[in-house]
């Protein structure tokens, strides 16, 4: 009976110091078995006293669980992943971005150039025209100057006597230039009888006619305009 008194005993302080090697909560007794409060212990299994780690782990605070688990490095390596993707996507969009501005300010330097030129030859085409105008007026005024000359000694013939049939002739070839330069756009200066216009008429000399005065009196040559440009000024006698 006494033996078995103690046995009882020595399981009723082993339950009540809650530790299977028999050390009380003594520190002395602690170090004694190894089973120190310090975090050393309890980091064997992984499980700190923060409840948030616990949970995630499945680890309950339970000191069965003797597997470390590595919750945080997850968490950190998964957060350094993320921060790597954001960086090459925005390095990738800043990449994009400058690409796209570079070819906005081509596109605007293209679409300048082309305006400019499409200027230039809208310009060059006009003085294309003009020029081609001009020469094309110059060539028909020379011809027509050039015909003049004829045309006076034709005149002059006309006031010849001379037979019937010959001034009938001259008549009809003086006809045919009227209608030429009727058709091509050339007139006769007005000039007999009509004031003195230094823009119209030349004058070769002057006479002394107080009625007249101012006004042309004889015409020795007579003058054309084609269209709005003088082939030939009227050579004239002007009254003083």
């Amino acid at each position: 009976m006494k033996e078995n008194d103690i046995k009882e005993d020595e399981i009723n302080k082993k339950a009540a110091n809650g530790c299977g090697c028999g050390c009380n909560s003594d520190n002395s007794n602690k170090s004694s078995c190894g089973c120190e409060s310090d975090n050393s212990n309890e980091s064997s299994c992984g499980c700190e006293s923060d409840h948030s780690n616990e949970s995630s782990c499945g680890c309950e605070g339970n000191s069965s669980c003797d597997s470390a688990c590595d919750c945080e490095d997850v968490a950190s390596e998964k957060a350094n992943e993320d921060n790597i993707f954001k960086s090459k996507s925005k390095g990738k969009k800043s990449k994009v971005q400058t690409e796209l501005d570079d070819l906005k300010v081509e596109y605007e330097k293209m679409q300048n150039f082309a305006l400019r030129t499409k200027a230039d030859l809208e310009n060059i085409r006009k003085r294309n025209e003009n020029i081609a105008r001009d020469m094309y007026l110059d060539g028909k005024t020379e011809t027509l100057v050039g015909m003049l000359p004829v045309l006076d000694s034709i005149n002059r013939a006309l006031t010849i006597e001379m037979p019937e049939s010959i001034l009938d002739g001259i008549s009809k070839i003086k006809k045919q230039f009227d209608m030429l330069f009727e058709k091509m756009g050339v007139t006769e200066i007005a000039a007999l009888d009509e004031d003195f216009n230094p823009n119209f008429h030349t004058a070769l000399m002057q006479v002394d006619d107080e009625e007249k005065s101012g006004k042309c009196t004889q015409v020795f040559e007579n003058g054309y305009m084609f269209k709005d440009k003088i082939l030939r000024h009227a050579s004239v006698v002007v009254a003083k």
